[in-house]
């Protein structure tokens, strides 16, 4: 969906000239240090006859009256135009100088007094001047070929305004001054030079780095490769925000959600329109999402859904804003699930799916419009399982998984095509498992793990595609369980932690790595507990619950719905073990308190009255341990 820039167009640039032997050393070295197109008139100067070279008027040039004049005084009172004139001076030439100096003091009185003659007097003393030089150059042929290129090197520099006001302000006296200036327009040309070098370099390097992305989806590239083409690229042009966009996402495919963030920002910073700012907020909100700030990430999401709204209005005819607005109806969407908020998710995934729906119809062939439906009936099904409706739920996943299915057979060699299939299997068969179709599920679950051990095996530089791995241990891990092989289970649920584990030391501000790990931490509990090995529970159970506590504190407010009811869900596995310190008192407390945020999901008001009951038993003088 990247728009690319077009290549930066070629200019060439001279060869820096070499200062000539007998000009002033200063003004010369400076005057070549402006050059930037004297290479072709120093290769040719040495071969033109002397009179041609004379000749070489500041008109040829295109300058402008100013310019020329300069131009003709710099040359008329360079150091070799005054050696050849003492070689040279006769009745003739002291007496076109006399002319010469006449004209100067008339022009510098005009100028004083401001009279309307002073552009026809600097025009007047120029065409002397430059008789005046073209004469010495006819007498001298050694004088010719010098003052030329001189002439030459100092047209160039007089083309530009700034370099025809130093050579003014040299002509007056303050050669110091005037050299100090055309150092600095050298400077500024260098790194301009340098500039469009790098840029014409970064559009090369944009173009390798865009294939290296097609070769990752295909398996053939990992992704720290792509990370570093496209690091490249933003350090040549940094100016270019889909360059921004690419590695922001690959970072946090990476499990760099510092990094990841920096770069969005900066994807933020480089937005050329309202569609690349809508893009880059979509981008900081999925990262502070993951780093745990529900609130950060709604906001940004509701921004983006803003603009992306406004653009599909004004643009119902174009699919691109139409699918821009979807997609960001689906990514508030799921943000809303997990905040607890399902009146206000299923507004916004009805909304997405009607515009999915309308788009897949109308482009059949379109396999980017055939995956964004799938992903909204994904997305519908998890929204019914939060509203306690799984028969609903699984018809969606249903859906999903075959259009998933169709696509990963017709792009065989895209990574991206298997994921989707891979997650599409998961939640389908987390539906057949719910259902105790053992068989059903195995199936399933082990085409997914086959699947996520390959991608994971093809990028081991990304983190997402080992935490894929992880979830699919953890599915065969639940199959086993169900299926009462302990042991396998507890292997898959260990494997599976160590990966989480190691993802989370990696980039500890991630909050999903480091809710991935608590996660895990029940799944051994629990299998522990069920196991009566209530000491390996209570450490697992203990574990899980700072983390949840953590994560909780991290945004307290109502935002953080799952945050909070992870909190009280491991507090309640931590009270079936004795001596745990945990009251159902206070769990009762921790479901109220996310009761009265308006964030408790339906299905689980059962658990608080289930909670207020044993606190009451509890309390009570007689009541034994449930």
């Amino acid at each position: 969906m990247a728009y690319r820039p077009s290549d930066p167009s070629d200019r060439s640039t001279g060869r820096p000239w070499r200062r000539a032997r007998q000009l002033h050393p200063a003004l010369s070295l400076a005057l070549s240090s402006c050059l930037l197109t004297a290479g072709l008139p120093l290769a040719t100067a040495w071969l033109a006859p002397a009179t041609a070279l004379a000749a070489t008027p500041a008109a040829a040039r295109d300058l402008s009256a100013d310019a020329k004049a300069a131009a003709a005084e710099t040359v008329f009172n360079a150091a070799a135009t005054l050696d050849a004139f003492k070689r040279e001076a006769d009745d003739r030439l002291r007496g076109q100088r006399r002319q010469i100096e006449g004209l100067q003091t008339r022009l510098k009185t005009a100028e004083a007094q401001r009279q309307t003659d002073v552009s026809a007097l600097r025009s007047e003393l120029a065409q002397a001047q430059e008789r005046f030089v073209a004469e010495l150059a006819a007498r001298d042929r050694t004088y010719a070929r010098e003052i030329a290129v001189f002439r030459s090197t100092v047209e160039d520099i007089a083309a530009t305004p700034e370099g025809a006001e130093a050579l003014r302000q040299y002509n007056a006296g303050d050669e110091a001054g005037a050299l100090a200036v055309l150092d600095s327009l050298a400077d500024a040309r260098e790194q301009a030079r340098k500039a469009r070098a790098a840029l014409e370099t970064a559009a090369e390097r944009r173009r390798i780095a865009t294939l290296a992305l097609d070769a990752r989806d295909k398996g053939k590239v990992d992704t720290l490769a792509v990370i570093k083409r496209y690091e490249e690229v933003t350090r040549l042009d940094p100016g270019w925000h889909w360059d921004w966009v690419e590695l922001s996402r690959l970072y946090a495919e990476a499990n760099r959600l510092q990094q990841a963030q920096a770069a969005a920002q900066r994807s933020a910073d480089t937005a050329q329109d309202n569609r690349d700012l809508a893009v880059a907020l979509d981008e900081l909100g999925k990262l502070l999402a993951a780093q745990g700030d529900g609130v950060g990430a709604r906001a940004r999401f509701e921004e983006s859904l803003d603009i992306f709204r406004h653009l599909a209005a004004v643009n119902p005819s174009l699919d691109v804003y139409q699918r821009d607005f979807a997609h960001m109806l689906r990514r508030l969407g799921d943000l809303l699930i997990r905040q607890g908020e399902l009146a206000a998710a299923r507004v916004h995934l009805q909304g997405s799916l009607a515009i999915r729906q309308r788009l897949a119809a109308a482009n059949p062939g379109s396999a980017d419009d055939q995956r964004d439906h799938s992903l909204i009936l994904s997305k519908l099904g998890d929204l019914l399982l939060a509203e306690g409706d799984p028969a609903a739920a699984r018809a969606h996943f249903e859906d999903s998984l075959a259009i998933t299915r169709r696509l990963a057979a017709a792009h065989p060699g895209s990574a991206n095509a298997q994921r989707d299939l891979s997650i599409g299997l998961e939640r389908l068969g987390d539906r057949l498992l719910a259902q105790r179709d053992l068989a059903g599920a195995r199936a399933l679950f082990e085409e997914d793990l086959a699947i996520s051990q390959r991608l994971a095996a093809a990028d081991p530089g990304s983190a997402s595609a080992q935490r894929d791995l992880s979830v699919s241990l953890n599915k065969i891990g639940d199959l086993l369980l169900a299926q009462r092989d302990f042991s396998g289970a507890r292997a898959r649920f260990q494997d599976s932690l160590a990966i989480r584990q190691r993802l989370a030391a990696a980039d500890p501000a991630s909050a999903t790595a480091q809710r991935d790990v608590r996660i895990n931490q029940n799944r051994l509990g629990d299998l522990l507990f069920g196991q009566g090995d209530l000491a390996g529970a209570h450490t697992h159970f203990q574990a899980s619950l700072a983390i949840a506590q953590r994560l909780a504190a991290a945004d307290p407010s109502s935002a953080q719905a799952q945050a909070q009811r992870e909190v009280w869900l491991t507090m309640w596995r931590l009270r079936q073990l004795p001596d745990s310190g945990i009251t159902w008192a206070q769990i009762a407390q921790a479901i109220e308190a996310q009761q009265a945020r308006g964030t408790l999901l339906p299905g689980d008001q059962r658990y608080l009255d289930d909670a207020r009951q044993r606190a009451q038993r509890e309390q009570a003088p007689s009541a034994k341990p449930p």
